[in-house]
């Protein structure tokens, strides 16, 4: 859970979200993941391009820096 947590916290890159912004994205992922659970393998696809195109318009839009950063993936705990 720790590297969900670093994953979903964009304080490191810059990146602020509201409550109301954390509302909506959990909305999102719970409608993915019951797409995901039920199988509807191309609905999911679909609903995840739309949701990562949102997000970087979102990104843009509100933190147009965070666009251009290289991202450091590590692997935490070891």
């Amino acid at each position: 859970m720790q590297l969900l947590d670093w994953i979903l916290d964009g304080a490191p890159l810059g990146v602020q979200f509201t409550k109301s912004a954390r509302r909506s994205v959990l909305s999102v992922h719970e409608a993915i993941y019951r797409t995901i659970e039920s199988r509807r393998s191309d609905e999911a696809e679909a609903a995840m391009k739309h949701h990562m195109r949102e997000t970087a318009a979102y990104f843009e839009e509100k933190f147009p820096n965070v666009m251009d950063q290289v991202v450091a993936w590590e692997l935490h705990g070891r």
